[in-house]
């Protein structure tokens, strides 16, 4: 995975991802984290077009967060700096990155992270 080919609010996502796995002292980084985030970022685009597809979006958040609490945890803090990522995370995001060339886009950005 190259970051230099995400956009700054993809990278954040992610960023976010990590930090809600430590919070939530789960051992691995799953799709839930990212969708999580996805649903979460301020001014994001994702939350933007579930409003546009009339989804409810706090129903959606919470039944996100809801598996998100059903997920493992481990005792003691969850280190960032030894993030392991899922399989289905790294397939989701190698996902995305395809995505991102078939739609000819430079950047990988939140939509292809939600597609991916």
């Amino acid at each position: 995975m190259n970051l230099d080919i995400y956009t700054n609010k993809s990278k954040e996502a992610i960023q976010s991802a990590q930090q809600l796995m430590s919070q939530n002292h789960n051992p691995q980084l799953e799709q839930i984290h990212l969708l999580v985030a996805l649903l979460e970022q301020e001014d994001g685009l994702i939350p933007q077009l579930l409003k546009k597809m009339d989804v409810t979006l706090e129903s959606f958040r919470a039944a996100a967060r809801a598996e998100l609490q059903k997920l493992p945890g481990v005792s003691g803090s969850v280190s960032l700096d030894q993030v392991q990522a899922d399989s289905s995370v790294i397939s989701a995001l190698n996902a995305a990155e395809d995505q991102a060339k078939a739609m000819k886009d430079e950047y990988v950005s939140v939509e292809h992270l939600l597609l991916g």
